[in-house]
């Protein structure tokens, strides 16, 4: 099992979001990378992963009784990333 996350560099252009004219392909993209062409994850609640893949690249992994993993985008996390219009 390898539970992957985003991190700052991991967008089209380093620090930066990924727009949200390209979110729905980038975040398949990632979906189908990280659970799809990884058997080791074929365990894993798919259908609940996918659901907040695709909604903002996070998601919740249930590894074992009592172990839970929370990948968060990370993307997200710096004021110095967002625009203010």
């Amino acid at each position: 099992m390898i539970l992957p996350t985003i991190g700052n560099n991991d967008g089209r252009n380093k620090n930066e979001a990924v727009d949200e004219t390209n979110k729905s392909d980038y975040d398949g993209l990632i979906y189908d990378l990280w659970f799809t062409e990884l058997p080791g994850n074929a365990s894993l609640d798919l259908d609940g992963i996918k659901k907040t893949v695709m909604n903002g690249a996070y998601y919740r992994a249930d590894v074992a009784p009592g172990v839970t993993v929370l990948s968060i985008n990370s993307m997200y996390f710096a004021a110095s990333d967002l625009t203010v219009h």
